[in-house]
């Protein structure tokens, strides 16, 4: 019988690509084992495609919802759903009392979790690392080396069904292949990390100017009041909205010559795609966050936090980037 390994990680579609080399760096140490990869319902097919994850399994993060009762039976049920499987490694990516409970009820004989936790003491061994305070790169494939991960690539991964790009290519039906198209990622779920809807606007316009170039807009969830907005300034754009699907998003960007994004998935589908991103985010999560370290990659374009309450609206959006300076680095990657 093949073995079991279980790797834990419920945040979201950016940590789910950027544990990609640590999934890997698992299967080429145990390449005869199956890896089930546990992760929030709902972002099953974030890694969907990707050959070393043989399952995955969904947990309902708003099962407190149900009811308390419910909410208990659900708990129960899946704990002696994980259980049954007879998992062989638990890996869990991510601190957390409830994932700690769970790799211990597992029964696992090698559990590995963060050392630095209130219910570390349920695993039997303890990966060094602290989040927020290294690359997040390094610190998922360092916890996946303290269950033996044999590292052997950075390169993080994304894939994109054949569905996603015949829908992509539907939206982008009358664009010629040598069309430079852009896409533009003006949200984020924290709008203190966001350049502002005004300069995203300005900026495209400037775009919009340039030779060849078609615009594509992309919006999350948390960006429903965008949408609009955007369509209006910008009416023979495409414009992508979740209801696409994750997938379809990553064959627009596959399409595309350079993306523009705040610090969200984005620019990690859009690394993970080899497909050029400029990225606008915060100074004070460059050191954990900014680690591609390859321009012809990603340029990160360092700005300042949003204010809350700033007297200076400007001040409430990420600031101190300069619309004229995104604008020179696009024209430096298409070369216009």
């Amino acid at each position: 019988m093949r073995g079991k390994i279980l790797v834990i990680n419920l945040k979201l579609i950016g940590d789910l690509i950027v544990s990609t080399p640590a999934v890997r760096s698992l299967k080429k140490a145990y390449p005869d084992y199956n890896i089930h990869f546990l992760l929030r319902k709902g972002f099953d097919n974030v890694l969907s495609g990707n050959p070393d994850i043989t399952t995955f399994i969904a947990y309902n993060k708003d099962a407190s919802k149900l009811g308390l009762l419910k909410k208990l039976l659900y708990e129960f049920k899946f704990a002696l759903y994980l259980r049954k499987q007879k998992y062989d490694i638990v890996v869990a990516l991510q601190p957390g009392d409830r994932y700690s409970i769970w790799s211990y009820i597992s029964g696992a004989p090698l559990r590995v979790g963060v050392e630095k936790q209130k219910f570390s003491f349920l695993f039997n061994k303890h990966a060094s690392v602290l989040e927020n305070n290294i690359s997040y790169l390094d610190y998922y494939l360092k916890i996946a080396q303290t269950a033996g991960g044999i590292p052997n690539s950075l390169a993080t991964s994304f894939y994109i069904t054949k569905e996603a790009s015949f829908l992509a290519n539907q939206l982008l039906a009358g664009v010629p292949q040598s069309t430079n198209c852009l896409v533009i990622h003006p949200g984020a779920s924290d709008r203190l990390r966001c350049w502002s809807t005004d300069n995203f606007i300005s900026l495209a316009k400037q775009i919009q100017n340039l030779p060849n170039v078609k615009l594509i807009f992309s919006f999350g969830p948390a960006e429903k009041d965008m949408v609009e907005i955007f369509k209006t300034n910008f009416p023979e754009s495409v414009i992508s909205t979740e209801t696409l699907g994750i997938k379809t998003v990553g064959a627009l960007i596959k399409r595309s010559r350079l993306c523009i994004s705040n610090d969200t998935s984005i620019r990690h589908i859009s690394v993970a795609l080899g497909v050029p991103v400029i990225t606008l985010m915060p100074d004070d999560i460059s050191s954990y966050w900014d680690f591609y370290n390859d321009p012809s990659k990603e340029l990160v374009v360092l700005g300042k936090r949003g204010i809350i309450n700033a007297e200076d609206i400007s001040r409430r959006s990420l600031h101190g980037i300069e619309i004229t300076f995104v604008m020179k680095k696009i024209r430096e990657y298409l070369k216009v």
